[in-house]
């Protein structure tokens, strides 16, 4: 009975595999995946740069990004709300488990069914994530925006304070509370700013293009 293997490249190097589990198993001269923008290798040896913005550090012992899958229903209307994935109940995917890809966060399992799930992505107005912005002391809520129907769907950040000093560029992380997304993940960068006379919001770009996108990974566990 022969297992197939998918591998895992960056830059034309081979840095793991993907089992006949959907665990990332690294290869050996590696100890610690970086998922950000740009993806990190950290070789035996080698250590990550303090505060690295990185999405989720996946280690050997305790793999963070356990599950691959393949998109495989878009509705052409409505693309930006939710899309289906590959792998359901069968691989252990539950409801409200994070949804990434190498660039940042995708969305959140909204229906998991027994071979496929339903995602609801960032972009849509109901996914709402706690969120703090890089550089900055400003924490908030980012969702989607109802009526954004282009290729090109912005965030947008609510409930900053009146006086948030934040500028085009800066990152945008999740923060973890809540319990469902995990920390540090990053979900988008700040375009704009407004002020109002109680609080500011700002438009982020989303870190993913979810127009084009073909692979993604769910996180199994909420608590990594």
């Amino acid at each position: 009975l022969s297992v197939m293997c998918a591998p895992l490249m960056h830059k034309g190097e081979l840095f793991g595999l993907i089992d006949a589990t959907g665990r990332v198993v690294l290869a050996p001269e590696f100890t610690e995946i970086i998922i950000g923008q740009p993806l990190t290798l950290v070789r035996k040896g080698q250590r990550a740069k303090p505060g690295h913005p990185a999405i989720q550090r996946t280690q050997p012992r305790a793999q963070a990004i356990r599950e691959p899958a393949q998109i495989i229903r878009r509705h052409p209307t409505t693309w930006w709300q939710t899309m289906e994935i590959d792998v359901g109940e069968n691989r252990g995917i539950g409801i409200q488990l994070s949804v990434l890809s190498n660039l940042g966060l995708v969305g959140i399992i909204d229906r998991p069914f027994a071979t496929r799930s339903s995602v609801l992505l960032v972009t849509d107005e109901k996914c709402q994530v706690s969120v703090r912005i890089e550089g900055s002391p400003e924490v908030g809520i980012l969702s989607g925006q109802r009526g954004e129907f282009d290729n090109n769907p912005t965030l947008r950040l609510r409930f900053l304070s009146k006086d948030a000093a934040l500028t085009p560029g800066q990152r945008v992380f999740t923060t973890g509370r809540g319990g469902i997304f995990q920390p540090n993940i990053l979900v988008g960068t700040i375009l704009s700013v407004e002020k109002g006379p109680l609080d500011s919001e700002a438009l982020v770009k989303p870190a993913v293009d979810l127009s084009d996108l073909n692979t993604v990974f769910v996180v199994l566990s909420k608590n990594h």
